[in-house]
């Protein structure tokens, strides 16, 4: 940087001991300035076209300009020289290896009247720094919400051990009008913690601002791009849900964002700096600390100004802020699935298996789920909407998804076998029922009554009625045995004053019957 003038009275009096011929070590001894300053002045007086006499007659402020004239123009010529290699030292310093103090040796030694080091430094960085020109961005009240997360992370501790046991990542919001902020603790930078922490944000403000402004993160953008980045589906619902529009900050921009950017060191100095040597065992025991010093940081006074964060919102800001829905935000996902030939689609996440209407079987569908409900569509209509189940392989289904030969099989239950064994006779009611009570399992009973409706049907009533007598007489109360009577025409027979009802088993029965030859017949053979 240039040198500080001296006043024009001292420079005055170097004129005047200059005149009476004083010489400029001594000069310099009785004004008390470096013998340089001295030659300067004495260099600069003898260049200007008036005699001594003269510019002693003239006041304070004459003389000045004309100094100044002749310092302008000496500078000017000197940093013109500097001028011209300007974009070549801007260019050499963001090289590998180059320094300030390399491009000044370069420098003098084609300049050797040229600027002292300060002063090379000086002026680089000053041409620099006119490049970067900042914009005041005027916020209004209600339009933008700023979002991002802290660089550092909160150590939760093990409540047994007292060691660190998880780090926990810091959300951070403010407004733009109000700078009215929001701090919480969350597990992760994930989408779902993401979402969850805007969510309650929104409900701590009480209403939604025009936009949301957040960081990069791979929660808010899937894919970076100066006009027009690829935003998370999920945050794009959220935006959507509460009326609101969602503007990613530019990557690698931070100034798009400086406000928050700038509550991330505020936030570190008010609530991180006096909690810093507290330890905490659980997330809500760390959110409760952290929202007791987020009072605090949005009660304090802004500097030389007599508001606070809270007082500006309160006045300006939250009235004008979107009111939010009465029912809160659920992250939806989204699968295209395939429905299987049993009319279901099989949701991977939980092991699921949902009903879709059976004439979709083989086609692609999409399911959109929350956490409470499955909603399945077909070419943009809704076909099929079911509470969410997690329980792993089993089936949420509505009768009217299935063919009918499907609703026969999932209505089956005691009482409807019971119900139909009513309309067939006594002795296969009393049947149906010793099958429910000697199994133990009531899908094995399920099979041997499909077994016995199935016999039923191939015999006329009487038949099948004498058959189930037999069984119930001999106490063989399933499907193989009432099927050996039926098959072997042994319906016919009176089993009512069997002697001996061992000798009336379905194999005895076989032998007698006339039209088997037995063994005798080959013995005579």
């Amino acid at each position: 940087m240039a040198a500080k003038r001296i006043n024009m009275s001292k420079i005055k009096q170097v004129l005047l001991l200059y005149r009476e011929k004083k010489g400029k070590r001594e000069i310099a001894r009785i004004i008390g300035i470096s013998k340089n300053t001295v030659k300067k002045y004495i260099d600069i007086v003898s260049s200007l076209e008036y005699s001594l006499p003269e510019l002693l007659s003239k006041d304070e402020e004459e003389l000045a300009r004309l100094i100044s004239l002749n310092d302008k123009k000496e500078e000017s010529n000197r940093y013109k020289n500097f001028e011209e290699n300007l974009d070549y030292y801007k260019k050499e310093l963001g090289r590998h290896c180059v320094s300030r103090k390399l491009l000044w040796l370069e420098y003098r030694k084609s300049e050797p009247e040229g600027y002292e080091y300060a002063q090379f430094c000086h002026h680089l960085r000053q041409s620099i720094k006119s490049g970067k020109v900042s914009m005041i961005i005027n916020h209004n009240p209600g339009e933008q919400l700023y979002v991002d997360f802290a660089g550092k992370t909160w150590p939760v501790h093990d409540q047994q051990f007292g060691v660190k046991s998880s780090k926990k990542q810091l959300f951070i919001a403010n407004l733009g009008y109000s700078q009215y902020g929001y701090v919480e603790a969350v597990d992760s930078q994930k989408v779902e913690d993401f979402i969850a922490a805007l969510r309650r944000c929104l409900e701590y403000f009480g209403g939604a601002p025009k936009s949301i402004i957040p960081d990069n993160l791979k929660s808010a953008v899937i894919k970076t791009d100066r006009y027009e980045p690829t935003l998370n589906r999920v945050l794009e619902d959220f935006g959507n849900h509460y009326s609101t529009t969602i503007i990613p900050a530019r990557s690698a921009k931070p100034k798009d964002k400086a406000l928050v950017e700038n509550m991330v060191k505020h936030v570190y100095w008010s609530i991180w700096g006096p909690l810093r040597n507290h330890k905490f065992y659980t997330l809500p025991e760390l959110n409760e600390s952290i929202r007791e010093g987020l009072e605090g940081y949005n009660n304090e006074k802004f500097q030389r100004r007599k508001e606070s964060r809270q007082s500006l919102f309160d006045v300006d800001e939250k009235h004008l802020l979107i009111p939010l829905p009465s029912n809160k935000f659920e992250l939806k996902k989204y699968r295209r699935l395939q429905v299987q030939k049993n009319s279901h689609v099989y949701l991977s996440e939980d092991q699921h298996y949902y009903s879709v209407p059976h004439v979709l079987m083989g086609k692609k569908v999409k399911v959109i789920y929350t956490n409470s409900l499955v909603t399945i569509y077909f070419n943009y209509a809704q076909i099929a909407m079911h509470q969410r189940n997690r329980k792993p392989h089993y089936y949420t289904t509505r009768k009217e998804h299935l063919p009918s030969h499907f609703n026969d099989y999932k209505d089956r239950s005691p009482e409807y076998y019971t119900k139909w064994a009513a309309t067939q006779s006594v002795a296969t009611q009393k049947i149906i029922d010793k099958i429910f009570t000697n199994r133990h399992h009531p899908e094995q009973a399920y099979r041997t009554c499909d077994g016995i409706k199935h016999l039923a049907k191939k015999v006329d009533k009487l038949t099948f009625a004498k058959a189930c007598q037999i069984a119930i007489a001999y106490q063989c109360y399933s499907y193989t045995f009432i099927k050996t009577l039926i098959d072997n025409s042994m319906t016919d027979q009176d089993f009512s004053q069997a002697d001996d009802p061992d000798k009336y088993t379905p194999t005895n029965i076989a032998q007698n019957h006339e039209n088997i030859r037995g063994s005798k017949y080959y013995k005579t053979k």
